[in-house]
């Protein structure tokens, strides 16, 4: 038996699923009331918004940088469980016209399953949004004392996560290569 469009029409229709919405024309307005709408409902995954446009000189930003960070209540409770055992993060860049950059913080499972645990949305790589990522993070569920930290060749990662987290003994892991950094126990 073969789904038709006329199928996924019917069940939308049927269980009142929205699909796609844009609430404004213009992207930085739709993404703020997205924002706001978030922090309205049940379930404040916002741990921290940043528009372009707004004063950005508390956080050492401009005004034409854009941080968003989301963290939901079950990347919560995972990176609460399983961010001892190793912390993994990566980015990936160019993901739209405007540029932007996707930050994705992972822990790993029993089971070896990466789990994303934290997102950062922002037009700037520096350690400077790490560390707001991070402190996010941090405000949301504590210090999280990992050993293993792996991310890629960009040392901004590691250093803005020592800085927030005060790790006194950390091993990282940049491009396959094993580092230990701090103090020996």
């Amino acid at each position: 038996m073969l789904i038709e469009k006329k199928d996924i029409h019917n069940i939308k229709r049927n269980f009142n699923i929205n699909g796609y919405i844009k609430r404004h024309e213009v992207d930085a307005v739709s993404a703020k009331l997205w924002t706001q709408e978030m922090k309205n409902n049940g379930e404040n995954c916002i741990v921290f918004f940043k528009e372009q446009g707004q004063s950005g000189n508390d956080y050492g930003l401009k005004d034409e940088d854009f941080v968003l960070i989301i963290m939901t209540d079950f990347q919560k409770e995972m990176i609460t469980k399983y961010g001892k055992d190793k912390i993994c993060i990566d980015g990936t860049h160019g993901l739209n016209s405007y540029d932007f950059n996707l930050y994705s913080v992972l822990v790993v499972n029993e089971h070896k399953n990466g789990i994303p645990v934290a997102f950062c949305f922002s037009n700037k790589s520096s350690e400077d949004v790490f560390r707001i990522y991070f402190s996010a993070i941090k405000n949301a569920v504590g210090i999280i004392e990992t050993t293993p930290f792996m991310t890629d060749d960009a040392p901004a990662f590691y250093n803005a996560w020592s800085y927030v987290m005060a790790q006194l003994k950390m091993s990282y892991c940049v491009l396959g290569t094993l580092q230990e950094t701090g103090t020996k126990i």
